[in-house]
């Protein structure tokens, strides 16, 4: 058995607290870092998550919004979507008899220029004194006001026939728009084929194919001025 003294117990009683008391201060200071450092990364972990949700924000409001192409191709779906203006071919047919032909034509004449119409041709017979006998007068008037202008010529004489007739080319001319714009387009690439073509046997082969389709693009042209003439002013004989 051993005997230890008061004094040497005293002594060893004190280290033993000290290191107890030593080591729970460095316990307490690592679990404080920890907890900072476990904050700093909450907050830091906070904040990306806020961002990232703005910038979620901000891309959900971009994606939604229209952009300018978008808002363009819509505006023209929609126009494309309106109806489009009927486009007729009006014609017709007066016949009116009168004691005074030369009367009877110059009644008509007034007629026209009242409607805005003009005289497109004019076929008058006279007989030996001079007197005129017989005139046929073709004209050409604004289409709006093809129906006015036959119910006056109707009432310049005694009315012998009239009649007149209507062709729809709606489909027609939206049709050749579209091939006009197609021709066109196929002009200008080979055009721009030929520019940069080098050997002679690519230029002489482009330059037919030019002419060609250049040939096909002016018919087309002649095709849709026909039409825009025909359907912008009515013709009455």
């Amino acid at each position: 058995m051993n005997l230890v003294s008061p004094r040497r117990f005293v002594i060893a009683l004190v280290i033993g607290l000290s290191l107890l008391l030593a080591a729970y201060v460095g316990m307490q200071m690592g679990r404080g870092s920890g907890d900072s450092g476990g904050g700093m990364g909450d907050r830091s972990a906070s904040r990306d998550a806020l961002i990232g949700g703005e910038f979620a924000v901000e891309s959900g409001a971009v994606a939604t919004a229209p952009a300018q192409g978008d808002s363009s191709q819509a505006a023209d779906a929609a126009k494309a979507e309106q109806p489009m203006p009927s486009k007729v071919i009006s014609t017709g047919n007066v016949t009116v008899s009168g004691a005074d032909v030369a009367k009877l034509r110059a009644q008509a004449m007034a007629v026209v220029r009242e409607t805005g119409g003009s005289v497109s041709a004019e076929e008058t017979t006279a007989d030996r004194k001079g007197g005129q006998t017989f005139s046929v007068l073709t004209i050409r008037v604004p289409s709006d006001r093809f129906d006015k202008t036959m119910t006056k010529l109707s009432e310049l004489g005694r009315l012998v026939s009239a009649n007149r007739s209507s062709e729809d080319v709606s489909t027609q001319v939206i049709d050749v728009e579209a091939r006009v714009k197609v021709q066109a387009a196929s002009v200008a690439r080979i055009r721009d084929l030929l520019g940069r073509a080098k050997s002679i046997r690519d230029i002489v082969a482009l330059e037919n194919e030019l002419a060609q389709r250049q040939s096909d693009l002016d018919s087309l042209r002649s095709q849709q001025k026909w039409l825009a003439d025909q359907t912008d002013r009515s013709t009455i004989t």
